[in-house]
């Protein structure tokens, strides 16, 4: 259950520097090294569900999905496509 909790918080923060990732101090990028650090490890102890707000559905992923950091980097990535005429 920590490590679930644990999870959690390091997929928050980790999302929230990235967002404010321009002209970070070096303490910052320190501090995002070792959230991802914190990251690696949980995911070779056992990779723990996330879970994930999209717009209003919650998601549980593995920590280990790249899709928060493709959110966080690109905030309109899962709509894109809307709109598009099926193939």
């Amino acid at each position: 259950m920590r490590s679930k909790l644990l999870a959690q918080l390091i997929y928050e923060e980790i999302v929230q520097d990235i967002r404010g990732r321009e002209n970070q101090p070096e303490n910052d990028q320190r501090y995002l090294q070792l959230l991802l650090a914190l990251r690696s490890a949980l995911i070779e102890r056992g990779d723990p569900l996330i879970a994930m707000d999209i717009g209003t559905d919650t998601l549980l992923v593995n920590l280990s999905h790249q899709l928060p950091f493709y959110r966080a980097l690109f905030p309109l990535y899962d709509t894109a496509l809307r709109g598009w005429p099926d193939a």
